[in-house]
């Protein structure tokens, strides 16, 4: 099972998560989408992934950003 929930505060829930028993599968992180995000694992083996949208990003610039990230740029 995998969980996407939106929250006020990526860092601060994700902390919560973790010293309530979670894995960490990826800590939180701007992404190229608009999104900052972060993922987990409780407990009982369900993919938590928290996210809160931080801003609007066009198709040609997350087009422009993606190419950027995946070349290492």
């Amino acid at each position: 099972v995998a969980i996407t929930l939106s929250v006020d505060d990526v860092d601060a829930a994700y902390r919560r998560a973790i010293e309530a028993g979670a894995t960490s599968m990826s800590e939180p992180a701007d992404q190229f989408h608009g999104d900052r995000t972060a993922a987990l694992r409780c407990p009982f083996g369900h993919k938590w992934i928290l996210q809160k949208h931080l801003r609007d990003v066009s198709p040609e610039e997350a087009q422009q950003l993606l190419t950027e990230m995946m070349s290492g740029a």
